[in-house]
């Protein structure tokens, strides 16, 4: 994980980025697939609901949140 500014840069063994986290908590991959959270705190691929939500929403934590969620998921 590398630190830029307003943003977690996630990258592989080659220094190569994987994915990009920005301040909002949305997720960027090097594939080009953004995932994001709405407003109701629902994470969302494109327009469909990933069945995932957080609450109460604190949008200054969501960056954060991505993060944990981001690690879970890949360890």
């Amino acid at each position: 994980m590398q630190l830029a500014e307003g943003a977690s840069l996630f990258v592989d063994g080659e220094g190569k980025e994987v994915i990009e986290i920005d301040k909002n908590g949305t997720f960027l991959s090097s594939s080009g697939e953004i995932i994001h959270w709405n407003d109701a705190g629902e994470l969302m691929r494109g327009d469909e609901n990933t069945g995932i939500s957080i609450y109460p929403v604190e949008k200054e934590l969501l960056q954060f949140a991505s993060v944990l969620l981001y690690i879970h998921y890949v360890i």
